[in-house]
């Protein structure tokens, strides 16, 4: 079954707790439609959760600028091709990152003590750029 069939509008990615987010939207019978495809495809990986709403507008909260690592003094956000993001996510694990990733791969924010010229080469060597939101006051300056 192909998943263009499904007609994503967005998908993220939430390593921690290890959770995908899928977003569908348009009318009520073919969003009822596409995820029944969506659910036929992901069967492999155990029952969606579908949730709607209030829920579902709660459930991309952490996704948006990066508000799932608020708590962290680093934050970058990443912009790859889409095809690259599964290479540069476990490029950030090996170097002990928390990360979140949106945009089917496309946008990953990250905190990571890592060196900054090394994740700006790798992200680079990725066909994207890292741009440093956030940093303490030093490492802003560098």
């Amino acid at each position: 079954m192909p998943t263009a069939a499904a007609d994503v509008a967005a998908a993220a990615w939430l390593p921690d707790p290890g959770v995908a987010l899928v977003r569908l939207e348009g009318f009520g019978p073919s969003v009822e439609a596409r995820t029944r495809t969506l659910s036929a495809i992901l069967s492999r990986f155990g029952p969606p959760q579908q949730v709607t709403g209030e829920v579902a507008m709660a459930a991309w909260l952490p996704v948006r600028q990066g508000d799932g690592l608020a708590e962290a003094p680093i934050l970058w956000r990443i912009s790859v091709p889409r095809s690259a993001g599964l290479t540069v996510a476990r490029r950030l694990d090996a170097l002990d990152s928390r990360w979140l990733a949106d945009w089917g791969g496309g946008l990953i924010w990250c905190t990571t003590g890592a060196d900054a010229d090394h994740l700006r080469a790798m992200v680079a060597n990725a066909g994207g750029h890292a741009t440093l939101v956030r940093a303490p006051e030093a490492m802003g300056a560098r």
